[in-house]
């Protein structure tokens, strides 16, 4: 990459297990895979472009179980030197394993606002629909 383009690759793991009786079929496990590129316009700005895989996995019978495929193109800046905002919007495909749903189709859009309130403590308020 040059000197006003980078990278990154992201992995991201959920469990989500719910313990009360009746909630069981809801417990599941997503596994996301993102690669990022990044313009830098500015010391304080960039553009990005993300393409995300995510497949998840419910543990219980359900047919919720699901892959989707979603890219977004974005901006990043650097507001302060302890505070960042991240603008994003993109589309998204999901692909149910059950073929009894039927797969969907939508838009998404993610605002994050990331304030540093110490070297080891950020502080980060997100918006988003998917």
């Amino acid at each position: 990459m040059s000197e006003k383009s980078s990278w990154e690759l992201g992995y991201e793991q959920i469990l989500q297990h719910y313990i009360p009786e009746g909630y069981e079929d809801f417990s599941y496990l997503e596994q996301k895979v993102f690669p990022i590129l990044y313009w830098h316009l500015t010391p304080k700005t960039s553009i990005t472009a993300e393409y995300d895989l995510s497949i998840i996995k419910y543990y219980e019978g359900t047919d919720y179980g699901s892959i989707y495929h979603q890219a977004r193109a974005g901006i990043e800046g650097r507001l302060t030197p302890k505070s960042t905002i991240y603008l994003k919007a993109g589309y998204q495909y999901r692909i149910y394993d059950a073929s009894s749903r039927k797969n969907a189709q939508s838009s998404v859009l993610e605002g994050i606002y990331n304030y540093r309130l110490t070297e080891k403590t950020t502080l980060e308020f997100i918006a988003s629909q998917d």
